[in-house]
């Protein structure tokens, strides 16, 4: 049965049933541009003005836990400036930035002129205990150009 045909009753017993499986995570907070609680935790998010790089670091939670990333979104929007391949443009995850850091995965970004392109997924990334986590792009993109970061994530005992 599709949620199209769910009765309120039975999606409100689903709601209650993801709490109780979610019951011992600690839900943190973190400021920054944006901020948004859902069912599936906490969504920040960095959208800078033109030609500027996009990142959004949140930081480590306290010892005995980890942040556990359960999805991202990245765009880039080009106004009559393409980024091509030339450019070196990535968007890549970095442990500890600020400590010893360690990039857990970096991916090219491309993007044709007066277009945008973008990656919505979920995703499973456990950082490591007490460390921080950062989602950037490696550079603003050039003039009449806009980067978006997000990702949503949870705190969890280590």
């Amino acid at each position: 049965m599709n949620l199209l045909t769910r009765s309120s009753r039975s999606f409100n017993n689903d709601m209650t049933a993801q709490r109780e499986a979610t019951a011992g995570f600690v839900h943190g907070s973190s400021a920054g541009a944006g901020l948004t609680m859902s069912p599936a935790g906490i969504w920040v998010y960095h959208a800078p003005a033109a030609n500027t790089k996009a990142t959004k670091v949140v930081a480590a939670q306290g010892a005995g836990t980890r942040i556990i990333v359960t999805s991202f979104r990245v765009l880039l929007l080009c106004k009559g400036t393409a980024v091509s391949t030339t450019d070196n443009l990535t968007v890549k995850w970095i442990e500890d930035a600020a400590g010893a850091p360690a990039t857990l995965d970096e991916m090219p970004f491309i993007c044709e002129a007066n277009k945008q392109f973008g990656i919505a997924l979920p995703c499973h990334i456990s950082v490591t205990a007490n460390k921080s986590i950062t989602l950037e792009f490696s550079a603003g993109a050039g003039a009449d150009t806009k980067e978006y970061v997000g990702f949503s994530y949870i705190v969890a005992p280590a």
